[in-house]
């Protein structure tokens, strides 16, 4: 049977695009980047040129770029640099912030760490925001571009804008950002991470993008790679992949589509009292998470793959105690939460993909129905 996929928040198949660059690149730029003879030379220009290109389609400077192995990476080695820098100060997060994010910030920032309240759509008070940037107890504010299971878009320009004014480092994970929706300005918070395989790219490669004026961040201790920042010799298939993931998936943010809207309206009229956990109208265009009135999602989980078709209950990092975090900070309840599923589609989902789930889930419903009877 074919698998109709719809978990991309969680991670997307290589693009053909990237995987042609991939190959070609372990074939024909596979020397290492930092040796002394002509082929490791070109391989080190191949490298110039991706970090170029991705400062140019992000709008920053070239030596703000560093390559990582994924967000996760990127997002340690801030909060270990913040905790280096500034030991008496504390941090602020927004409380939907990954796995990642929380956990780096209670680690590094013991005691130290504050959240902002959501609204029960998961957005913040800007308001609130500023109030605690007035304190001037904050050395950084982490609050991600979009959120990973609602989907939610959080106004990072104007959270960036206030961080500025307030002499506050901004910290923006745009793992789900990049590569849905136009990415060209977003360089210019501090602080980005981001990770290859959310669009398109190879696993183990991420992104992170520093403020110019930094010159002592080191995520890696070791050789002098990366200027010195992420020692370690350079992934240059992987990054060439993800440069090339990027460049496709960013070219498509013109053409965003409402197969979800369509989807939904399928379902109304069958599955009665579903319950959808954010803002349609201020959401990644391909994520939705709703509760669904009946049953736990685990239920519906495996019935979806018996029918062919993979959607997730949220994060991939909280599957095992099926604890969302996100939920939780916007006031779900434990059974909610319990019969929350997520459905994440890429640009290659079709709206008859997104139909025939409709009707796959249709027919679940009446069938659990009657098991129940």
């Amino acid at each position: 049977m074919t698998q109709v996929y719809f978990d991309h928040n969680s991670t997307s198949p290589m693009l053909p695009i990237a995987m042609e660059a991939w190959v070609y690149a372990q074939s024909d730029a596979w020397m290492n980047a930092s040796a002394p003879y002509r082929g490791s030379a070109r391989v080190n220009a191949l490298f110039d040129n991706a970090c170029e290109r991705i400062a140019e389609r992000i709008d920053c400077k070239m030596n703000e770029v560093v390559f990582t192995s994924g967000a996760s990476e990127g997002i340690t080695s801030i909060f270990f640099w913040l905790a280096r820098e500034y030991p008496a100060e504390k941090v602020l997060l927004a409380p939907t912030e990954h796995t990642a994010v929380q956990r780096a910030a209670e680690f590094f920032f013991p005691g130290k760490t504050d959240y902002l309240d959501a609204n029960p759509d998961g957005s913040i008070d800007l308001r609130q925001l500023e109030e605690k940037l007035l304190t001037r107890e904050y050395a950084a504010v982490a609050v991600m571009a979009a959120n990973n299971e609602t989907g939610l878009i959080h106004p990072w320009k104007l959270i960036n804008a206030l961080c500025r004014k307030h002499k506050s480092w901004y910290i923006c994970d745009a793992t789900q950002w990049m590569g849905k929706l136009e990415s060209h300005e977003i360089g210019i918070c501090d602080f980005l991470v981001a990770s290859a395989h959310k669009f398109g790219g190879s696993k183990g490669c991420g992104l992170l993008k520093l403020p110019a004026q930094i010159d002592d961040f080191r995520l890696i201790l070791g050789g002098e790679q990366q200027e010195g920042r992420r020692a370690g010799t350079v992934d240059y298939p992987g990054i060439i992949a993800l440069v090339e993931a990027f460049d496709w998936t960013n070219k498509l943010t013109s053409k965003i589509n409402d197969y979800r809207g369509n989807f939904l309206r399928s379902i109304a009229n069958k599955i009665p009292d579903i319950t959808i956990n954010t803002d349609l109208n201020n959401s990644l265009w391909n994520t939705l998470s709703i509760a669904l009135p009946k049953y736990e999602n685990i239920r519906w989980i495996h019935n979806l793959d018996q029918a062919g078709f993979l959607v997730s209950t949220g994060a991939a990092c909280s599957f095992e105690t099926r604890a969302s975090k996100t939920l939780q900070a916007i006031g779900k309840t434990s059974d909610e939460i319990r019969r929350t599923i997520r459905i994440s589609s890429s640009w290659n989902n079709t709206e008859d993909e997104w139909q025939e789930l409709a009707e796959a889930m249709i027919k679940i419903w009446n069938k659990l129905g009657h098991e129940d009877q």
